[in-house]
């Protein structure tokens, strides 16, 4: 059965009822900012056309202070299963939030595996991306092909790396997994005035280059940082829509795969900025 679960990643079922309505509530994003003296945290999301109505299968969290926050994006094969993939992706997120929250706890890794086990019960499964500040260091935990980036400078300082099975098929937590918080890729990064952490679902880094979002950055680098994450996700959404381009997604698909891809690739859209105060 995990075999079966893992193959249907990405799958779209555009009839399927899961597609519109969700017991997960939405997320109130553009409302959902963090500022405090060292850092500022804004958030963004668009979902994919056809999930719209229920806002999508990626989730996040941003903990009270500010300092932890991460992505998780809900594994869509789900829905052939009659499963709504946001519900264990929601689910997850907010015992993440929960634990950092109530807990105090900084350790992504930590966050990670106890929200994991708050989760159990929930039918899905997700990506997951978690870092936390402290003490002027980036801590991250990635597990999957969500993902962050450290900018210093408009220049990539740090790039998470995925962690797939094979193409188009990521390690993911939830039922039927036999992934763990443990096998998340973890790192640690010194941090400095000025500078930028983007955390992402795939929907952004299937369709933006690096050097499209350094673009971005170095354009709106003076806005807060929602406007920033704003901007990666609609960049990210226009690339989505184009049919005639190669994205990230195209060249990955020929490389591993030999398969000819051409077009952005439509899906949920999550883009989470940190500024660290200059």
């Amino acid at each position: 059965m995990a075999s079966l679960t893992f193959a249907v990643v990405g799958a779209t079922v555009s009839n399927s009822d899961v597609y519109k309505s969700s017991r997960a509530p939405k997320q109130d994003f553009e409302k959902d900012v963090r500022k405090n003296e060292y850092l500022e945290v804004g958030v963004w999301q668009i979902p994919d056309l056809i999930k719209i109505d229920k806002g999508g299968e990626d989730t996040y969290f941003i903990s009270v202070d500010g300092y932890s926050f991460g992505v998780f994006d809900g594994v869509g094969g789900w829905a052939k299963k009659g499963v709504d993939s946001r519900e264990y992706s929601y689910k997850l997120s907010q015992s993440c939030k929960m634990v950092a929250d109530e807990k105090k706890i900084k350790d992504p890794v930590q966050i990670l595996s106890l929200g994991y086990e708050a989760a159990k019960g929930t039918i899905g499964s997700t990506t997951a991306c978690v870092v936390s500040i402290q003490e002027k260091q980036c801590l991250g935990a990635n597990l999957g092909d969500s993902g962050f980036l450290i900018i210093r400078n408009n220049k990539v300082l740090f790039r998470s790396e995925d962690q797939q099975f094979s193409f188009n098929f990521p390690y993911q937590l939830g039922s039927n997994s036999r992934n763990t918080p443990s096998q998340a890729a973890t790192s640690k990064h010194s941090l400095r005035p000025g500078d930028i952490i983007v955390l992402s679902t795939d929907g952004v880094l299937d369709n933006l280059f690096p050097e499209d979002i350094l673009q971005i950055i170095s354009s709106e680098k003076a806005q807060p940082a929602q406007i920033i994450a704003k901007k990666i996700a609609q960049g990210a959404f226009s690339k989505s829509q184009n049919r005639n381009i190669m994205v990230p997604f195209g060249v990955n698909a020929k490389a591993q795969k030999g398969y000819d891809y051409m077009g952005g690739k439509a899906d949920d859209i999550t883009a989470l900025v940190c500024k660290i105060r200059e």
